[in-house]
């Protein structure tokens, strides 16, 4: 159980960190070329914040599941005992949370901009922050 929800974990991460860049390409697009904000940006800033909450999601699963795995299993997982692991696992998750917030925080933010350069801008810079607070935890 252990290595299908690590498995998981890293695929949504790689996932995740794909759909970024594509969402920061298209918005560092979108403001040099001064383009209109669309609907399809919209869907697909909205897209990249859902994927990241489940991402997130799975992260907190990926956590619980160790700590069940060590209470119930230590015998046979010696690694899982090792403090740097375990801090090296909150920290992941701590991380990936600052990310979601700064994603959320820059979808909840050009949603109130009007100026589509604005938009394009503030998705640039939030969503740009978590992919690279995303890619450090690679």
């Amino acid at each position: 159980m252990y290595s299908i929800i690590e498995n998981i974990f890293s695929l949504s991460r790689n996932f995740v960190l794909i759909i970024l860049i594509f969402i920061c390409i298209n918005s560092l697009i979108g403001y040099l070329s001064k383009k209109k904000f669309s609907a399809l940006n919209l869907r697909y800033n909205t897209f990249g914040l859902v994927i990241s909450v489940i991402q997130l999601i799975i992260g907190i699963m990926f956590y619980c599941t160790i700590n069940w795995l060590n209470e119930y299993c230590h015998d046979n997982l010696n690694f899982i005992k090792k403090s740097d692991y375990k801090l090296l696992t909150i920290s992941d998750l701590l991380i990936n949370l600052t990310s979601v917030f700064l994603i959320f925080m820059g979808w909840s933010i050009h949603i109130r901009q009007f100026n589509s350069r604005k938009k394009f801008i503030r998705i640039l810079i939030f969503y740009g922050l978590g992919f690279i607070l995303l890619i450090r935890t690679v």
